[in-house]
């Protein structure tokens, strides 16, 4: 019985692994080249965080989001280059803090918001199809009232909620925030169909050997 069951791991590892090949292969074609080699300084996500965990200000905090996207979707959706990308974040603070303000006000709610551009750390996350490692990010960040709540992110540059968002594709998953992670951590944007696949490797691995 040990014999069968042992050529039934070592085949079920060799499908699993040409599987893995042949979803590299094939995912690597058709990614756009600039996906492939991004590092942590030719990216900005764009980071919402709620007032409270309550299911009013988790759902306001999706709205100011949405408006958020649309606003930013006029300028960035074209835009090329991270440093473009930065330049016109960077001038429009206040002007994106009015948007999310006047949105909380049209939702009924009397919480102030803060609008920041800068560096901050974030836990490993997938994103759709991509996982990004820990580390250091450049990121949009909004926080409503207190900022104690869940909160929410996705890649602003480039562009993926802003194309998700055009295409009905926008997750309202909520992201948790970070107790601690590891700054500074180089970055390549990786499918995660990839690894769920080594994942499952290596557990049939494990229990053949």
């Amino acid at each position: 019985m040990k014999a069968p069951r042992g050529r039934l791991l070592l085949w079920s590892i060799v499908f699993i692994i040409l599987a893995t090949l042949t979803a590299a292969i094939f995912l690597n074609r058709n990614m756009p080249l600039s996906f492939r080699t991004t590092r942590p300084n030719t990216l900005i996500r764009l980071h919402v965080i709620a007032n409270s965990d309550t299911l009013k200000d988790q759902e306001l905090k999706l709205k100011v989001r949405d408006a958020i996207i649309q606003e930013a979707r006029k300028r960035l959706v074209e835009v090329q280059e991270v440093e473009e990308a930065r330049r016109w974040l960077a001038g429009n603070l206040a002007s994106l803090a009015k948007v999310a303000e006047a949105q909380i006000k049209k939702e009924g709610y009397p919480y102030s918001v803060r609008v920041q551009l800068g560096d901050f750390n974030f836990p490993t996350r997938s994103y759709g199809r991509w996982v990004l490692p820990a580390g250091e990010y450049e990121a949009l960040r909004l926080i409503i009232g207190e900022g104690k709540g869940e909160n929410w992110w996705c890649i602003l540059f480039p562009p993926l909620c802003l194309v998700d968002v055009a295409e009905g594709r926008l997750s309202h998953e909520v992201m948790a925030w970070p107790e601690d992670s590891l700054p500074n951590t180089p970055v390549e944007l990786r499918f995660k169909i990839l690894e769920v696949l080594r994942a499952s490797t290596q557990r049939l691995a494990s229990l053949w050997w």
